[in-house]
C-alpha cells in the first residue's frame, strides 16, 4: 500500500462492475478529484467524455482480460478534459475480479499531435488553393474553394470572402458547417464594420464580444485584408459563434490564404486582359487592313483608269480624279501618323515642338479637308486664341475629333475656341446621342470604340487615344461629357510673349 501511494504514476483499482475503490494521490491530482466520497464507490464510467470509449474499452477488457494502451478523454468534476493512456488488467485473487490500471496523462502531446495535424491539414488546404489559382480558375470557383477549405479547418465558424468595390464591400462566398446559426451568404454588420477598419489601415483584426445576431449573441472574430498589387482587393474573416481566442498562427494562415487570392485574382484579371488585349489586337490588324486597304483601292483604280483612259479625261475630270486620289492618300496619311504616334509613345519618343499656334488658323486648314463631306453642317464659332503647341499636332487633334464627330456624332457639329483663365479651350460638340457615362475614360483607351454605326466603317480606335496622348505631350489635356451635347474639350496652354 505504501508503495502504491508513492509511486508517480496514476494508479486506481475498480470492482469487476467498474466501481472505484481506490486511487493513489497521482491519480487523484490527474483527475482533479479531492475528497475520497468525490470517487469512491463511483462508477470509473462516469469519467468517460465518449461512451463510444467506454464501450469500446468494457468490451476488449471483457473479451481479452487486459487493456494496453487505450487512448481516450476523461472530464474532471471542473469541467476540464483530459487525455489519458489507461492500461489496465483483470486480476483474480481469492476468488475475488477485480480491475486495476494505470493513467498516463498525454494531453500535451494529443495537443501536440492535434496541432500539428491541423497544420498539416492548414498547408495542405493553402497549397490546394494555390494549385487552383495556377490553373487560372474562375475566381468565384477560389473564392468558394478558399471558403470551404478555411471552413473545414476552423469548425464551428462562419467564413466570409468579402470583395472591396468602388469603396463598398461586398459578400462574395461564405461557409458555415452550422446553417442554423450562420444564415447562408450573409456577414454579421459587426463583422463588416471590423472588415472596413481593417481595410482602412491594412492590417489583421481580432476582437470578441462582438454581436453576431439578431439576437444579440456574442462571439469572436479575425479580419485579415487581402491585398493585392493593385491595392486592397477585399477582406477575409473568420467569425466565431463564442468566445473562441484566435491566436497568431490563426492569423497568419489566413493570411496565407489572402495572399493565394490576392495572387489568383490578379492572375485572373491579368488573364482576361491579355484575352481581351489578343482580341483587340486582332480586331486592329482587322480595322487597320480595311482602313488601308479601301483608299488603297481607290487610287490604284482611278490611277489605273488615268493611266489606260487619260486622253479620254478633260482636264477638270482628270483634275477631279487627282483630287479624290491626293484625299484618299491623305487618309492613308492620317492613319499612319496615328500609328506611329501610338507606336512612338510607348517608347517615350513622340515628339512636339512647340512655339505660337494660332487655333483659328488651324481649324480653316483642318476644315479644307472636310469641304466635300455633306454629311454634318460644321458650324465655326471662335474667338482670336494663340496657344503654346505644335502646329501639326494641333492639327492631327482637330483632325481625329472632327472625323470622330462625323462617323459618330449628330447632323450638327460646332466647333469652338475660347480663353479659360490659362488655357485656350477647344470644342468640339455635336447633337448626337452621346456615350454612356460608365465608357467616358474607356473611349480614350487604345482601339476602343464606343460607337458602332451600321453605315459607317470599323475604325482603328486610335483616334481619341492618340489625340489625348499628344494634347498632354503639349501640357494640356482631351476630355468628354455630354451636357445634351456629346462635348470633346481640348485644352491647350495660351502662349505668352517669350514664345516665337
Amino acid at each position: 500500500r505504501n508503495l502504491f501511494d508513492r509511486l508517480p504514476v496514476a494508479l486506481y483499482r475498480t470492482t469487476a462492475d467498474g466501481v472505484i475503490k481506490s486511487m493513489n494521490p497521482a491519480a487523484v491530482e490527474m483527475l482533479g478529484v479531492g475528497a475520497v466520497s468525490e470517487w469512491q464507490d463511483q462508477p470509473a464510467f462516469s469519467f468517460y467524455v465518449s461512451e463510444s470509449d467506454r464501450d469500446r474499452f468494457s468490451a476488449i477488457m471483457v473479451d481479452q482480460g487486459v487493456v494496453m494502451g487505450f487512448e481516450s478523454q476523461l472530464r474532471r468534476p471542473d469541467g476540464d478534459i483530459v487525455w489519458v493512456r489507461d492500461s489496465a488488467r483483470l486480476v483474480v485473487e481469492d476468488g475475488y475480479h477485480y480491475y486495476e490500471g494505470a493513467l498516463v496523462d498525454i494531453t500535451e502531446q494529443r495537443a501536440a499531435e492535434d496541432e500539428l495535424r491541423l497544420r498539416a491539414r492548414q498547408q495542405a488546404a493553402v497549397a490546394e488553393l494555390g494549385q487552383l489559382a495556377l490553373r487560372d480558375t474562375d475566381t468565384t470557383e477560389l473564392f468558394l474553394s478558399a471558403a470551404g477549405a478555411l471552413g473545414s479547418l476552423f469548425t464551428d465558424c462562419l467564413v466570409g470572402i468579402i470583395e472591396w468595390h468602388d469603396s463598398e464591400l461586398r459578400v462574395l462566398a461564405t461557409r458555415s458547417d452550422s446553417p442554423e446559426v450562420w444564415p447562408v451568404g450573409t456577414i454579421p454588420e459587426e463583422v463588416e464594420r471590423i472588415a472596413a477598419k481593417a481595410v482602412a489601415v491594412l492590417s489583421p483584426f481580432v476582437e470578441s464580444d462582438l454581436v453576431i445576431d439578431e439576437e444579440g449573441s456574442l462571439g469572436s472574430a479575425a479580419v485579415v485584408p487581402i491585398i493585392g498589387n493593385v491595392g486592397t482587393l477585399g477582406v477575409l474573416a473568420v467569425v466565431a459563434p463564442n468566445a473562441r481566442v484566435f491566436g497568431s498562427e490563426d492569423v497568419r494562415l489566413m493570411q496565407a490564404v489572402a495572399a493565394v487570392l490576392a495572387l489568383a485574382q490578379e492572375r485572373w484579371t491579368s488573364r482576361q486582359e491579355q484575352l481581351r488585349l489578343i482580341a483587340s489586337k486582332d480586331e486592329f490588324i482587322a480595322s487597320v487592313s480595311h482602313e488601308l486597304r479601301t483608299p488603297l483601292t481607290v487610287v490604284a483604280g482611278m490611277a489605273s483608269e488615268l493611266e489606260d483612259r487619260w486622253d479620254s479625261f478633260s482636264a477638270e475630270e482628270a483634275r477631279e480624279l487627282v483630287s479624290l486620289m491626293s484625299g484618299q492618300a491623305a487618309d492613308m496619311r492620317n492613319l499612319i501618323e496615328d500609328l506611329l504616334v501610338v507606336a512612338r509613345a510607348d517608347i517615350g519618343k513622340v515628339a512636339v515642338t512647340q512655339r505660337r499656334v494660332d487655333v483659328c488658323e488651324q481649324i480653316k486648314h483642318v476644315l479644307v479637308g472636310f469641304s466635300n463631306d455633306k454629311s454634318a453642317r460644321i458650324v465655326v464659332e471662335v474667338d482670336e486664341v494663340v496657344v503654346r503647341a505644335d502646329e501639326g499636332r494641333v492639327r492631327q487633334i482637330l483632325r481625329n475629333l472632327l472625323t470622330n464627330a462625323i462617323r459618330y456624332g449628330g447632323e450638327e457639329i460646332v466647333v469652338s475656341a475660347t480663353v479659360d483663365g490659362h488655357d485656350a479651350v477647344v470644342r468640339i460638340a455635336d447633337n448626337g446621342a452621346g456615350i454612356p457615362e460608365n465608357e467616358w475614360n474607356e473611349i480614350f483607351e487604345p482601339y476602343a470604340r464606343a460607337h458602332s454605326v451600321p453605315s459607317q466603317p470599323n475604325s482603328v480606335g486610335l483616334g481619341l487615344t492618340v489625340s489625348r496622348t499628344l494634347a498632354r505631350l503639349m501640357g494640356g489635356d482631351l476630355t468628354y461629357r455630354f451636357d445634351g451635347s456629346s462635348i470633346f474639350e481640348c485644352r491647350l496652354p495660351l502662349a505668352d510673349a517669350a514664345d516665337t
